[in-house]
């Protein structure tokens, strides 16, 4: 497709490094825009209590929002607004994709 795919997953918090993947990937885009980079992500957490470790960061701002489906009033899945924090830290809509959350065989998303 004639895009260069980096992929990051895991849980998203502060001490797995996501706001360095940004960073990282940020410069990427700045100086070979000629790979037409993507960042694939597949971060997720349920804790709120760990999520807002990424404060500690100097790299990225804000923190992404739960996602709540129709109907639920928890984020048991850890499902995050992640595309909106991406874009307010610096990587465009057309430089990153969410994969969503991956699920394990014979256990429930």
């Amino acid at each position: 497709d004639g895009q260069f795919h980096v992929f990051s997953g895991g849980k998203f918090e502060f001490r797995k490094g996501q706001d360095l993947v940004v960073a990282a990937f940020r410069q990427l885009l700045a100086e070979r825009p000629d790979l037409n980079p993507v960042l694939v992500v597949a971060w997720n957490n349920p804790w709120e209590a760990t999520i807002v470790t990424m404060r500690e960061s100097t790299h990225v701002v804000g923190l992404p929002q739960p996602r709540l489906s129709p109907g639920v009033a928890s984020n048991n899945y850890g499902f995050l607004q992640l595309a909106e924090w991406l874009e307010a830290n610096g990587l465009p809509q057309h430089a990153h994709h969410e994969h969503g959350r991956v699920q394990q065989e014979g256990k429930p998303v």
